[in-house]
């Protein structure tokens, strides 16, 4: 690499840091990129090139957020390590039950498959997995819809406790071989 070069990269990493402090300064911090192979990648190609694209400050700061949520959401966990879950687990291991549902949530995985979570009149959460993001009960024609209720028989699979949010915690029934028998109406809708 010629002198020239050399100072041309020179000069735009300087004109990036002054330009982009917040996104130099995560970026040069070896511990943010030990283990992630794209911020490894981002730094090698600011070190040859001296600049990153807007695409590429983009994800940089999308990198940041992420491991700020992270490490806020690891810290409140070690506050609330100790706090109870609220709420109460429904029926017993490996025994099927008639139930009436209300969809409260449904969301994909990073595996492929889909998350629906229920409430049960006493307030009780219940959840599924599922290869489809809808769900369709034989005699009501349309998928069913965030508030939709339902009657059902499912096997309860195990009890777990949703720390997704730590500072609300929550006992939570895992529910398997659900059979949808009956559309009670949309609980949102009234």
């Amino acid at each position: 690499m010629t002198g020239s070069k050399q100072q041309e990269i020179i000069n735009n990493r300087m004109t990036f840091r002054q330009n982009f402090t917040e996104e130099y300064d995560f970026l040069m911090d070896l511990d943010e990129r030990e283990d992630n192979l794209f911020l490894q990648s981002l730094y090698r190609q600011f070190i040859q090139h001296g600049t990153l694209s807007a695409s590429q400050r983009s994800s940089i700061m999308k990198a940041k957020a992420y491991h700020e949520a992270k490490e806020k959401r690891e810290e409140l966990k070690e506050v609330h390590k100790d706090d109870e879950p609220t709420g109460s687990y429904v029926g017993s291991l490996k025994k099927r039950y008639d139930m009436v549902l209300k969809l409260i949530s449904v969301r994909d995985t990073s595996r492929g498959f889909w998350v629906h979570t229920f409430q049960d009149k006493k307030g009780n959460q219940l959840m599924a997995f599922s290869g489809r993001r809808t769900i369709q009960i034989d005699a009501y024609s349309d998928d069913l819809e965030i508030g939709g209720c339902f009657t059902c028989r499912a096997t309860v699979n195990r009890h777990s406790v949703n720390e997704f949010n730590p500072e609300k915690k929550i006992k939570q029934t895992v529910i398997n071989r659900i059979k949808y028998i009956k559309y009670l109406g949309n609980k949102n809708d009234e």
